[in-house]
């Protein structure tokens, strides 16, 4: 049915309503993505699989959506129907740094795929994080084959040797 039987704190405080509104409410109420037509399939893949996490959305009494984790699982306890108890996350932060992330990676690549030469970025273990196609090209691989890997996965002992002495002599100045 989807009605909600108990709430803490947080969840009235970010949600905007008091405890006893939102034990009068669904889950259909807080989430715009859940239809009450849908909900026995998705209770019964719940109960299926005992449990599951997931990412949705939910409503505050303003009418701002923002998004959440949902890490949900079936409770059967003696004498009572089954219910699910749900430990909802807001990830907002979460995705505000996911979203910074991926526009800087896209300013990064177009960054490096601009350049002619060959370049790439190394993370401090030695791992290529970035590469542009010239780079690449150097080694007879695509570009995805190199990213997270180390010289010794891609050159030969002496190459591997030599960039890394001149690595080396470039972060000593």
């Amino acid at each position: 049915s989807g009605h909600i039987i108990d709430v803490n704190r947080s969840a009235c405080e970010r949600l905007g309503y008091t405890r006893d509104e939102l034990r009068a409410m669904t889950v259909f109420d807080l989430n715009p993505e859940r239809h009450a037509d849908d909900w026995a399939a998705r209770w019964g893949t719940l109960r299926q699989m005992r449990g599951r996490a997931f990412e949705s959305m939910h409503r505050t009494r303003a009418g701002e959506l923002f998004p959440v984790e949902v890490s949900a699982t079936m409770l059967e306890l003696p004498g009572q129907e089954e219910q699910i108890f749900s430990f909802v996350r807001d990830i907002s932060a979460r995705r505000l740094t996911e979203d910074a992330l991926r526009a800087a990676r896209q300013r990064e690549r177009a960054l490096l795929d601009s350049m002619h030469d060959a370049a790439f970025l190394m993370d401090a273990q030695g791992r290529y994080i970035a590469v542009n196609r010239a780079f690449a090209g150097l080694t007879g691989r695509e570009p995805d084959a190199i990213v997270g890997q180390a010289d010794e996965a891609i050159f030969d002992a002496d190459t591997v040797a030599s960039r890394r002495e001149r690595r080396e002599l470039a972060i000593a100045g």
